[in-house]
């Protein structure tokens, strides 16, 4: 498969073109959307909104990506942070995309003179309390795991985000649900 990358920056996207083009993409979060970006935009933050295309030009994947700058004093080069999160979005099965997409990433990191990248995808690592998992052992998790490795990106015991999510059924009687949770 082909893909291409496309800088959203190139040719501006409304907000509403940016949330309705991510919006079918697996993983899809609230933290990728435009009304994030304008949100972290007033506390310091650029941001770079990035798109993947398949070789039919349909979209495979995108990233909103957050920029901060940092001055490190005795320096000229101005440097970076930059990162993505609850994302990229995209098919995380498939590894040959993920592949292109962590490559176009660390390509952007050098350009952007970034000190880190930090990535946080919506990927299941497993199912379950965590204290009764046998692992991480989804079928994603050990072909990315490989992936990441490989090109050097490290787990960070930092995390931004929650960890782990969990859903709730909604329907039903409050009552009932409410008695179910611990304070």
């Amino acid at each position: 498969m082909l893909l291409r990358l496309m800088i959203g920056s190139v040719v501006p996207m409304s907000d509403l073109d940016w949330n309705a083009k991510i919006s079918h993409l697996p993983g899809t979060h609230i933290l990728q959307t435009a009304e994030w970006g304008k949100v972290k935009s007033a506390y310091g933050w650029n941001v770079i909104q990035k798109t993947w295309q398949d070789d039919q030009g349909s979209l495979a994947g995108a990233a909103q990506i957050l920029r901060r700058k940092i001055r490190i004093a005795g320096l000229s080069v101005p440097f970076c942070v930059l990162y993505v999160p609850r994302g990229p979005m995209f098919d995380w099965h498939d590894f040959d995309l993920a592949s292109q997409v962590l490559f176009d990433l660390e390509k952007l990191a050098r350009k952007e003179h970034a000190l880190q990248i930090k990535i946080d995808p919506e990927v299941i690592l497993g199912r379950g309390k965590p204290e009764e998992m046998g692992g991480d052992d989804t079928p994603v998790t050990s072909g990315l795991t490989d992936i990441l490795q490989k090109r050097g990106w490290r787990y960070s015991s930092e995390q931004i985000q929650f960890k782990n999510t969990v859903l709730i059924e909604l329907e039903g009687d409050e009552e009932v649900l409410l008695a179910k949770m611990k304070q």
